[in-house]
Order: C-alpha cells, then structure tokens, then sequence
C-alpha cells in the first residue's frame, strides 16, 4: 500500500494492522509505549496471539502449532476431567501442565485442574487421600 494511502486511511482513523494486514479502526491498536502520538502497529487481537506465542515458546520450549495439535487431540477438553471450559478468561487458554523434575509435557489443563495438581505438589499419594476422602463422606 502507498504511504498516501495509508497517511488518509489514519486521518479517517483506521489503520493497517502490519501483522494481518486488515484495515481496523484506530482503538483496536494500542497506544505506543513512547508516548507518541499513533499507535502501535500491530492491532491489539494480532499483539496478544504473539504474546501468547511467546510465553508457550519461551516457557515451554514448543510452538503454537504443537499447543494447537496438543488441544485437537485432547477434542479441546481438559485432560483430567474433560471440561471444554478453560477456568481462567485472562489466560484465555488451557494451562499445559508438565513434570516439575522432567519438564515432560503431560497434557492440556483446565485452569481448576490444574490447580488441583499445583495444591496437591502433585503428590499421588495426596491425591489418593483426596479421593478416599471424598468417597466416604459420600457413603
């Protein structure tokens, strides 16, 4: 696109998001850090897929594609108790939980689940208690 172009699509206030290339109104870009007077040039949607992209490759050491097929295979669910709902908006994401000593990848968590494990040190024999716990006051 020619910079005349997109200098009048800014005056009419929408702007071109550099990563998916769709012309968006001026409040779906975040305002630049240095105070300048435009915004960002990525649209804020574009801007936290790269940051969620980020965080999974960084931490995780595996890509956005590999979460998604992770996901697919798991039919979108939680791997421990088969909940389609994430548990946790802001994250807006299933946690991947993982072995603390290995770093082994074990599967994708609702936000509950995998608090569950978080609480329990993921102690099997806690969670064994948990459960005999649960049964009796059930009897």
């Amino acid at each position: 696109m020619k910079k005349k172009d997109v200098e009048r699509l800014e005056s009419e206030n929408t702007k071109i998001c550099t990563k998916c290339k769709q012309v968006k109104p001026l409040y779906e870009f975040s305002v630049s850090s240095t105070g300048r007077k435009f915004s960002k040039s990525e649209c804020i949607e574009c801007t936290k897929e790269r940051s969620k992209e980020s965080h999974i490759l960084n931490k995780f050491n595996i890509t956005l594609e590999t979460y998604d097929k992770m996901l697919k295979k798991q039919n979108g669910k939680c791997k421990i108790c088969g909940s389609k709902e994430i548990g946790c908006k802001s994250k807006g994401r299933f946690c991947i939980d993982h072995d603390h000593k290995t770093d082994k990848i074990r599967g994708l968590l609702c936000n509950h689940c995998n608090h569950m494990l978080g609480h329990a040190k993921d102690d099997i024999e806690t969670l064994a208690k948990a459960i005999t716990y649960l049964s009796r006051s059930k009897q």
